[in-house]
């Protein structure tokens, strides 16, 4: 879109040439680029103008920061105590602040642009003039202590390079008399705790040694001389990382710190130790320093760890003796204490294995923790080769436990050595197993130290393993009993099968009292079961057997011999009697003894026996009368043959006559 023509071009145009609409057509373009041209360098000079004015103000605001920092600066300078100084090349005083200015006790402009030797007597401002060089030459912080009548100060001095590119000195100077005189009360404080065994240690607020003890050259190893004046961290203290600000900030509120905390010795190792820090205040109850005293308490941890370790296992055993008391299953029971072995016992792992005679094999039957397939990888024997002679086949073996102090070196281990280390285990022990004074498997226990199952460790996983033995001879037990009880409730259902079914009635009779009674019993007593059961058993025999079935029945409880089968009569519910053989002995029933006896109807067989005798007495008699006649017919036949001999006749009857 083509531009509005700019107000210099139009006035020119007008001026010169006249009204736009008598311009040639052939001069548009050039009045075109003309004005934009003339646009063209109304937006440039925009543009600079408003550099300009950007500059103007950057320029103020960088003055006006300049003088802030002045300010700043010198109210820096003149606020604090130190005394502040700047010198040139020539080591004249160019910058010093209000303290610095007071010490001189002149005006500032007496001291400015003059040197030490202008201000100072000349042994003390030769002294400036040697540490002035001294930081140049250096390029370093060079710090000097000096005494001026009866104070010391602290001087502080640095290369510093000057606007005019040379090289002066900065510095500044404090004022550590009573600082001095704190740290030499601190040294005196720690000197009278120096006969004690302890290290004692003396530092001022800024943690530079003040004084190092016989007890922490012997606990540290560093020698005083060596340690003097340094950062006490760089020496002892706390292996983890402490904020020291706050740190010493929480000991000047409180008036000192207790802990205990790891520290380490010049040689590397490290050691517990029981360290109490207090703080020290000069004449007027301000900060000056801090003394400490650390007691090496390493062996008191480990005691401390070890008591811990062994209430950890007793906690542990207690646990799994409680197991034992409610789990019946073998394999949950081993699986469950291995668990906690490793869970709460604080071993790296746990295992059950049981020995296969028959294979020579230990077969593992329950593990827990860092397992990782180890019992997968592992060939376990207890019999005299290399896989048998580890600790879990030699304790099968001998009967006692075996323990592995150290898995990298013991040479009974080598054939699971790399299987186990790489797993992390570094020691083990194997316990025997006993059920029934029969060594049946072993309880096995990893941990990730060398050396750690010591006499203690040992006694109580003893003690551990003889329990779960009898608890596995407790569930073996009840597991028999339970199969002899199922066997016998199979016997007493065929039993009970039998003497339900049975034709002859059975009961068992304790203390004179009916038992049991089965359904022949009832039919042949013409009642029901429930009304035998628990009536004397007087009731169901007859009054007239009543003597000699008491009597017997007394003599067999007292164990004296008696017929165990003979006939009697017994009494049916409705009175009428009920001829009987009887078939008793001596039972246990339920713990007591007892007389069972099976009972056989012999109604018939007396009907029988009855019917037999009639018949025998009739045969009897006919016989009789037939013994009779045939006797008279013989002794006739032998009369005729006597006769016919006296007539000398042959005899009738051949042979007959001898009747």
């Amino acid at each position: 879109m083509p531009q509005p023509t700019h107000n210099m071009l139009t006035r020119q145009l007008k001026r010169y040439l006249g009204p736009a609409d008598a311009l040639p057509s052939e001069w548009q373009p050039l009045i075109e680029a003309v004005n934009d041209a003339y646009h063209e360098f109304d937006r440039d000079r925009g543009l600079l103008e408003r550099s300009l004015e950007l500059s103007s103000e950057e320029l103020i605001y960088v003055n006006a920061s300049l003088r802030e920092s002045e300010e700043r600066y010198r109210t820096f300078l003149d606020a604090t105590t130190d005394m502040a100084f700047i010198k040139d090349a020539e080591f004249r005083y160019v910058v010093l602040n209000e303290a610095n200015r007071a010490f001189f006790g002149r005006a500032m402009g007496e001291i400015v642009g003059k040197t030490d030797h202008d201000l100072m007597p000349k042994p003390m401002a030769d002294n400036c003039r040697k540490t002035d060089q001294r930081a140049i030459a250096e390029n370093d912080v060079v710090i000097t202590q000096e005494q001026v009548n009866d104070r010391i100060y602290e001087t502080r001095k640095f290369p510093l390079r000057l606007k005019s590119g040379n090289m002066g000195v900065g510095g500044f100077i404090r004022d550590i008399t009573e600082r001095k005189r704190a740290d030499d009360r601190l040294r005196s404080q720690a000197q009278l705790l120096g006969c004690v065994s302890e290290s004692v240690v003396a530092t001022d607020l800024d943690d530079h040694i003040l004084y190092w003890g016989r007890g922490a050259e012997e606990l540290y190893g560093y020698a005083a001389a060596e340690v003097m004046g340094k950062p006490y961290r760089d020496f002892a203290g706390s292996i983890e990382p402490v904020d020291n600000d706050a740190f010493k900030r929480e000991i000047i509120a409180k008036g000192a710190w207790r802990g205990e905390h790891v520290q380490r010795k010049r040689d590397g190792t490290t050691f517990w130790s029981s360290t109490v820090i207090s703080l020290v205040t000069d004449e007027q109850g301000r900060p000056a320093g801090f003394i400490g005293i650390d007691d090496d308490i390493t062996e008191r941890r480990k005691a401390e760890a070890r008591v811990r370790q062994l209430n950890r296992l007793l906690r542990t055993i207690s646990d799994i003796n409680q197991l034992m008391v409610r789990e019946p299953n073998r394999d949950r029971l081993l699986l469950e204490a291995c668990r906690i072995l490793t869970e709460h016992g604080g071993f790296r792992m746990a295992w059950v294995g049981m020995a296969e005679k028959a294979t020579g094999h230990v077969r593992p039957v329950a593990a827990a923790g860092l397992v990782d397939g180890y019992l997968d990888e592992a060939v376990i024997r207890f019999d005299d080769t290399p896989e048998g002679r580890g600790p879990t086949g030699a304790c099968i073996r001998t009967g006692s436990h075996v323990v592995s102090a150290d898995l990298t070196s013991d040479p009974s281990y080598a054939p699971w050595r790399e299987a186990a280390l790489k797993r992390g285990y570094r020691s083990s022990a194997a316990f025997p197993l006993r059920v029934r004074d029969e060594i049946v498997g072993a309880l096995n226990v990893y941990v990730a130290e060398v050396g750690v199952i010591g006499d203690e460790e040992t006694g109580l996983l003893d003690e551990l393993a003889n329990d779960l033995g009898y608890a596995l001879e407790v569930i073996q037990d009840r597991q028999e009993r339970m199969q002899a009880e199922e066997a016998l409730r199979e016997s007493e259902e065929k039993y009970r099968t039998l003497v339900e079914r049975a034709n002859d009635g059975v009961i068992i009779v304790q203390d004179a009292i009916v038992k049991f009674a089965n359904r022949r019993m009832a039919e042949l007593d013409g009642s029901r079961v429930e009304q035998i059961v628990g009536t004397p058993f007087t009731d169901h025999v007859h009054p007239t057997e009543l003597p000699r079935l008491a009597e017997n029945y007394q003599r067999r409880m007292r164990g004296e011999p008696v017929p165990s089968t003979y006939e009697t009569v017994l009494r049916r519910r409705d009175g009428s009697p009920a001829p009987a053989e009887l078939n008793a002995g001596l039972i246990m029933y339920e713990g007591r003894p007892a007389d069972m006896v099976i009972i056989r109807d012999i109604t018939e067989r007396k009907r029988a026996e009855e019917k037999s005798k009639e018949q025998y007495e009739k045969l009897r008699r006919w016989h009789e009368v037939t013994l009779d006649r045939e006797g008279r017919v013989a002794e006739l036949k032998r009369e005729v043959n006597e006769l016919a001999k006296r007539l000398d006749e042959k005899p009738r009857y051949g042979g007959e006559e001898k009747g």
